[in-house]
Formats: structure tokens, sequence, C-alpha cells
């Protein structure tokens, strides 16, 4: 049997891309190995949202050129560095045999095909095409006891600093019919999930192109659909804090029981001015209305955020309303970027760079510090209590097993037993905290 391997460089959307390609590839009678010196196809998916990540990318199949020469290998890449580059790729990397990019990955029997014949393949396409919905009818191959379901793609948003509607292309939303076929042939292959979590660039603007509902609608037909199937849980990222509104809030509140309450809302600056410049669309009082609102609805919300520091533009001052911003939401986690010019963004084009890197390393250094101070704060407030965990990860050791899993609020939960459990929802009370997870026993 052929075998492959894939590795994934990039958010979530990427993730649920590269498992998609899985699933088609295991539709071909090919077999995924975690070692990509015993594949007969090696995969790359791509993110260029910044630019360490697509290096790495570059970099990691570019190590296989000197195994291509010596055995049959199919070499390939895809996601947003192709759409970007694709054609730089293709001529500057002779030994990569497909070169597609963010629309057409469905098309990879075919593209193999081709390549058995001799032939390499570069298709970049540059819009969407009403076939891309036919990856709804692979089944979602889960992370664990967690499937992915994406259900918005592209973006409308246009940040100023931002390349994801030049790679991703223009919103668009799955209609709600596709959605729940989607979640019916993932549950059917896979009974053993608990957990759905809802993928979109904007997940809040999402419209169903059939019956025009927005997420509000959409999320509580999702939720009351998949609780009748014995799903657990339900999660959704990424929310853009201007479609983020009461509505949902309140929405939230009503499906706390299978919706948990866990937020990811990026503010990327607390700056009025730098949020201007970056096109975002918001206030920093605006932001701040909706997470009070949001805190008061749901007491136990945990919420995380993105943050760009070094935004062109950015002083002292306004990095200082990005620090008292974090001190008055109090995130349970953040992940902070210095910023770096994109190709094709306004903020390339039209706005000097003029922040010094050993400053953006500074800010970065300064905020990672604070938002780490206040999550282990947070984290701090679960020891002695007891919370419901949904193990994700399970490794032996010796005569114990080591459990990592998720509670409610996204925190990471490990503890160890002697007792063989399953991916499934447990109550483990805590007994020691750390900045970026939480330490406990099982309750029996």
């Amino acid at each position: 049997m052929k075998t492959f391997f894939i590795k994934v460089f990039g958010c979530q959307m990427n993730e649920y891309d590269s498992l998609k390609v899985k699933s088609i590839l295991e539709s071909l009678n090919l077999k995924e190995v975690k070692d990509p010196y015993q594949a007969d196809i090696i995969l790359v998916d791509t993110c260029t949202v910044r630019e360490k990540p697509e290096n790495k990318a570059l970099s990691f199949l570019g190590q296989f050129r000197k195994l291509k020469k010596e055995k049959n290998l199919i070499l390939g890449i895809f996601g947003c560095v192709p759409q970007r580059i694709g054609k730089k790729i293709y001529e500057e990397m002779p030994y990569v045999d497909i070169v597609i990019g963010t629309f057409n990955y469905y098309l990879l029997p075919y593209y193999l095909e081709k390549v058995k014949k001799g032939k390499r393949v570069f298709e970049i396409w540059n819009n969407y095409k009403e076939e891309e919905n036919k990856v709804s009818f692979y089944p979602s191959p889960p992370k664990g006891p967690i499937s992915y379901i994406t259900i918005q793609i592209g973006c409308n948003r246009f940040c100023s600093y931002c390349i994801v509607p030049f790679v991703r292309g223009r919103e668009r939303s799955k209609p709600i019919s596709l959605i729940l076929k989607e979640i019916d042939k993932t549950l059917e292959k896979y009974p053993f999930i608990k957990e759905i979590q809802l993928l979109g660039q904007n997940i809040d603007f999402y419209k169903c192109p059939e019956t025009k509902i927005s997420f509000e609608n959409a999320l509580e037909n999702i939720s009351n659909y998949v609780l009748k199937k014995g799903i657990k849980r339900v999660r959704f990222v990424t929310s853009h804090p201007a479609g983020f509104s009461k509505k949902l809030i309140d929405t939230l509140y009503n499906l706390k029981e299978i919706v948990m309450p866990y937020v990811h809302l990026p503010p990327q600056s607390g700056s009025n001015k730098i949020l201007k410049l970056m096109k975002r669309g918001y206030t920093k009082e605006e932001y701040l209305e909706k997470v009070f609102y949001l805190k008061e609805k749901i007491k136990d919300v945990s919420i995380s955020g993105d943050f760009i520091v070094g935004f062109p533009g950015e002083t002292e001052k306004d990095f200082e309303e990005t620090l008292s911003l974090v001190e008055k939401v109090r995130y349970d986690q953040g992940f902070v970027f210095a910023y770096n010019p994109r190709p094709y963004t306004y903020a390339a084009t039209f706005l000097k760079d003029n922040v010094f890197k050993e400053e953006k390393i500074n800010r970065l250094q300064v905020l990672n510090s604070l938002i780490s101070k206040i999550g282990y704060e947070k984290n701090k407030a679960f020891v002695g209590k007891e919370t419901p965990v949904l193990i994700t990860k399970i490794e032996k050791q010796d005569q114990k097993y080591l459990y990592e899993g998720r509670n409610p609020q996204n925190k990471i939960v490990i503890f160890e037993s002697e007792k063989k459990i399953d991916f499934d929802i447990y109550k483990v009370k805590i007994k020691e905290a750390y900045p970026y997870y939480l330490k406990g026993v099982l309750n029996v």
C-alpha cells in the first residue's frame, strides 16, 4: 500500500484543510505514516500570514530534494504560500511535483494521476468555484475526540496588515444543509467524537447562502442538531470584534449547556489610533463594551486574543494603551506577534515600517509577560476545584497513563492515573496551576 505524510504550518483552518486532504487520500487506499522518510507522498500545507512559517514550510520541503532522487517520491505543496508565490515555487523548486493553492486541493486524486504519468502540476485558482464545497462530502477526520467543521471561508475585512483576503478569497459561507451533511458523514465514520469545533476566518460574519440566516441562528441550529447526535461540546473560532454582537452573546448564554464558555476575540491593539490604521472597524471602547457584556452574561467565560506589536506608527503611548486593555480584559491566553509587512497589504504598500526591530521584540516580551502573569493568576483560581475535562491525548508511562485534555474554558489539564480511560469527559480535581496549563487528579 502506498503511504503519505502531511506537514501542517499555520492556523486551525490549515489543520482542517490537511485533515480533509487526509480523508481524500485515504479514499484512494493510501495510508498515513508518521515518518516522512517512510512516505511515498509528502505534502506540505502552508501559511503565509507571517514570514516565519512561510520560510519554514519551504525549508521543510527542500530537505527532501535528495531523497526524491533516491526513491520514487512525490512532493507537493498547497495552501496559502503557493497561492501567493506558486509560480516562483514551480520554477525555482523543480523537484516539487504538485504546486496548488487554497481553492483546489480537493482535486488531488486527479493531480496525483498526472504526476504518475510523468507530469508536474501547477494550478493556482484566483477565485472560489462552487465545486470547492465537494470537500464536505469527505468525512472530517478528528483529532482525538474533536472534529473540525469549516462553515465560513475567506475574508472581506481587508485589515491593513493582513494577507488573508488575497490568499483565501472573499467571504463565503457553507449552506446549513451541507454543514449538517458533513457532520452526519463524520459522525457515521467516527462515532466516538465528543466535540465539534466550527471554523471560519471571521465566523461571526457567517451568512447561509440558502436561508440567509446569521451566525447566531446557524450556531443555534447546529448546536441543537449535534446535541441530539450525542455531541457534548461545541466551540467556534475565530470571531472578529466588529461582528461579535450582543445578540451572539445572548445566543451563547442560551446555549451554555452545549457551547463552551470560551471566546477567541482578537483586539490586535488597544490604541484607537492604531486600530484605525489597521482598518479594524471598531474602537477600543466598542471592544470593551462587548467584552464586559460577555463577562456579565457568562460568568465563567475565558477569553483569548491576538495582538500585533510594533505596527507602523505605534508609539510607546500606543503600546501602553494595549497593556491597559489587557489589564482590563484579563485574558486567559494571548498570542503576540511582532509586525512584519506582508505583500499586497495596505500597510506594506502605504505605511512606513518605522518601529525598530529591537523595540518590537521588547514590546513583544513585555506583553507576553503580562498576559502570562494574568493567565497564571486566572489559572490559580481553579486550584482545589473540580472541572470537567475532555481527554485529547493519552500516553502510557511505565505503570501509569499520562492524560491531557481541555476543560470548558479551553484550558489544558494534565493528570496521571493508573486507570485506563477513553477519549471522553471526566471530572478532574485541580491541584496545581501553571501559566499555560493545570495539573490535577482524576475523580472516579
